[in-house]
């Protein structure tokens, strides 16, 4: 069975084995480092099977628009998770985790998606459903790892990174969604709420929101809701994230 480790930065978090049996990954021989329980990812736990549940939504869900689509021309299926994951590293736009396979020689700085480009063809397909065929060993590109059910993509314009979201369709008052968020970016402003500034545009010919990243590599998204689940399930010391406690890094940990 294949060997990983799941990383914060370069900061070994844990090791196991893991193969697909499903959409839930088969994890064995799993094995927390010394101090790094602190660390985990918001939500994951402490027990092999928590992480199989972390490793099932660090991929691209099964609702997204398009997913069999753009999981076709990568040569994989919807439910292959470990191999999803094999050619993503669950490498995420959202945090700074990621998995590689034991004895991998690269760095996060080498591979991490806020500093280096990724697949225009890939995000093409993400939000069309349609272009070329990919087939590789390792694909730089957060569509893998993005929620949400929407058709959308990540674009880098001008060395700045922008989520791009379209709405549903199949019917004539389908497709309005992007209003939805322009307008409540709108309503935080008068109510003096600090909001994401989301704007209106088309691509490909589909009406679309689009907003500017807010994260970074020291900067995390952690929805609030999972941060209430986990207060409420009494687990506080999972709450607490001392980036700045890591060697060779430091950072804030976001929640919105």
């Amino acid at each position: 069975m294949p060997a990983y480790i799941l990383k914060l930065f370069d900061r070994v978090l844990v090791r196991f084995e893991a193969r697909d049996t499903g959409d839930l990954p088969e994890i064995t021989d799993y094995r927390i480092e010394k101090d790094a329980l602190p660390l985990l990812p918001m939500g994951m736990g402490t027990s092999a099977s928590g992480l199989a549940r972390w490793l099932r939504r660090r991929k691209i869900p099964r609702n997204r628009a398009y997913v069999h689509s753009l999981l076709a021309r990568l040569g994989l299926g919807v439910n292959s998770t470990m191999a999803i994951i094999n050619i993503s590293r669950a490498l995420s736009l959202n945090d700074s985790y990621w998995i590689v396979p034991e004895g991998f020689g690269r760095s996060f700085a080498e591979c991490n998606l806020y500093e280096h480009r990724f697949s225009k063809v890939l995000a093409a397909i993400a939000f069309t459903g349609y272009g070329s065929r990919q087939r590789s060993s390792l694909v730089s590109s957060p569509e893998l790892t993005t929620n949400g059910m929407l058709r959308k993509c990540w674009r880098r314009q001008n060395g700045r990174v922008f989520l791009y979201k379209g709405g549903t369709e199949g019917a004539s008052n389908t497709g309005n969604e992007p209003y939805s968020e322009f307008y409540a970016w709108q309503i935080a402003q008068v109510l003096g709420v600090h909001a994401i500034p989301y704007t209106l545009t088309r691509w490909k010919g589909t009406l679309c929101s689009r907003c500017e990243l807010f994260t970074s590599k020291d900067i995390s998204f952690v929805p609030v809701g999972g941060r209430e689940k986990r207060r409420n399930a009494g687990c506080p010391g999972l709450l607490q994230h001392p980036w700045t406690e890591l060697q060779g890094c430091s950072g804030r940990h976001a929640r919105s």
